[in-house]
């Protein structure tokens, strides 16, 4: 039986960190005054807490090893993740993009 907990988890921390590392830009941002640093702020808070929730709520179901199944949906799961938290500064910056636009 798949089990999507341990996936869920590591997606978790994987979008955490993703929302801790938005942070860097925000510093570069702020160093050369351009004004978008409450954009980064943004994105890396709803991207840290979604990840940092997802994490907590599915943090019991830890163990050692990830089935075969369950690397698979993990690898999937994070290449469709972490692009979509990344495409957030996109689309609430001033680039105005759309999700798709965003996305890719």
């Amino acid at each position: 039986m798949l089990d999507l907990r341990p996936v869920l988890y590591v997606i978790g921390l994987l979008v955490a960190t993703l929302g801790a590392t938005m942070l860097v830009p925000m510093a570069v941002d702020l160093w050369f005054a351009n004004g978008h640093a409450v954009v980064f702020l943004q994105s890396a808070t709803i991207t840290f807490l979604v990840g940092l929730f997802v994490a907590l709520a599915t943090r019991n179901s830890v163990r050692e090893g990830l089935s075969l199944q369950e690397t698979f949906l993990l690898t999937t799961t994070v290449w469709i993740a972490l692009p979509l938290f990344g495409a957030i500064p996109f689309m609430l910056g001033a680039t105005g993009a759309g999700a798709t636009d965003a996305f890719f």
